[in-house]
C-alpha cells in the first residue's frame, strides 16, 4: 500500500481528499466530513470504475469468503480489528499527518502480514479491509460522541467536538424555535 496526499476532488470539485490509500486495484479516499471539524467521508475507487461510498455488505461479504477459504486466520484477523475497534477515540485531528499515523501504528500492532494469505480468497486483500474498517471505526466513534453529546447536553463535550458542531446546533434550534440553543448555551 501507498499512502499520499490527497488529489482527488468531489462534489463538483469542491473537496478535496485530505489523504489517499493506494492499492493494487484500489484506492481509498478520506474527505471532510459536514458533521463536525473532525467528521471525515471514505469513499473507494476501483481501477477504472466510479467513486463509490463503502457500503458494509462489499467487505462482510468478503469476509466470508476468507472465512470460507480459511477458518481460523479469518476469524484471527476479526479478533484483532475488533480489538482495534473496541480501542478507538474520536479523532482529534483528521488531517494528512494524524490519519497517516493512524493507519501504520494500526497495521504495525496487528501484524497485518501475517494475515495476506487471507487475499488468494475474496475480492479484497486484507490489507485494504484493515484501513477501511479502521476508517469507519474511528468515523463512527465520532458521530457516538456527537450522539452522546446530544444526549447530555453536556458544555465540555461540546468543546470536545468543536465550535463548529456548537454553531450547526444553535442554528437548527433558532430556525426550529426550540429550547435546545438554551440547554447548550447554559
Amino acid at each position: 500500500m501507498k499512502i499520499r496526499e490527497g488529489t482527488q476532488r468531489i462534489d463538483n470539485g469542491t473537496k478535496k481528499a485530505i489523504i489517499e490509500f493506494v492499492f493494487d486495484d484500489y484506492i481509498i479516499y478520506v474527505f471532510q466530513g459536514a458533521l463536525s471539524q473532525f467528521d471525515i467521508v471514505i469513499k473507494y475507487k476501483k481501477d477504472g470504475m466510479r467513486i463509490r461510498t463503502p457500503k458494509h455488505i462489499h467487505w462482510v461479504v468478503d469476509i466470508l469468503m476468507k472465512m470460507q477459504g480459511n477458518e481460523v486466520l479469518t476469524k484471527q484477523y476479526l479478533e484483532a480489528i475488533q480489538n482495534c475497534w473496541n480501542t478507538y477515540v474520536p479523532l482529534t485531528n483528521n488531517n494528512f499527518d494524524t490519519l497517516k499515523v493512524l493507519i501504520e501504528k494500526g497495521e504495525n500492532e496487528i501484524n497485518i502480514a501475517q494475515y495476506f494469505p487471507l487475499n488468494t480468497f475474496g475480492e479484497y486483500n486484507v490489507e485494504f479491509l484493515y484501513v477501511l474498517m479502521e476508517l469507519l471505526a474511528v468515523q463512527e466513534k465520532q458521530i457516538d460522541q456527537m450522539r452522546i453529546c446530544l444526549v447530555i447536553s453536556s458544555k465540555n463535550c461540546l468543546k470536545q467536538i468543536g465550535t463548529s458542531l456548537r454553531l450547526s446546533l444553535r442554528q437548527v434550534s433558532e430556525e426550529e424555535g426550540g429550547n435546545m440553543a438554551r440547554n447548550f448555551n447554559s
